[in-house]
């Protein structure tokens, strides 16, 4: 956990800079490294990025809910079809 931890810090500049493609940003609810606020404003601050959370799981959401993680991603995916409604993959 202490290798993760150097990793938090405030990453906003990268974060902004890599704006162009869209973006799937997932939070778990019970994330030790990724606050609720943050994750709202770093999908605000960043234009075409869906926000998901999802309950019940740490920080590692695709171990926690690997099914959860699936369907977030897959909706995602299928909200960037041509003809699909964006707003599928923001939940």
């Amino acid at each position: 956990m202490a290798s993760q931890a150097s990793l938090a810090g405030d990453l906003s500049a990268a974060w902004l800079r890599s704006a162009g493609p869209p973006a799937l940003l997932l939070r778990a609810e019970h994330s030790f490294l990724l606050a609720p606020a943050t994750a709202r404003w770093m999908a605000d601050a960043r234009p075409d990025t869906a926000l998901r959370e999802l309950t019940a799981c740490g920080h590692w959401l695709h171990t926690d809910d690997p099914a959860g993680f699936a369907e977030a991603v897959a909706d995602f995916l299928d909200s960037r079809q041509p003809g699909a409604d964006p707003r599928r993959g923001h939940r």
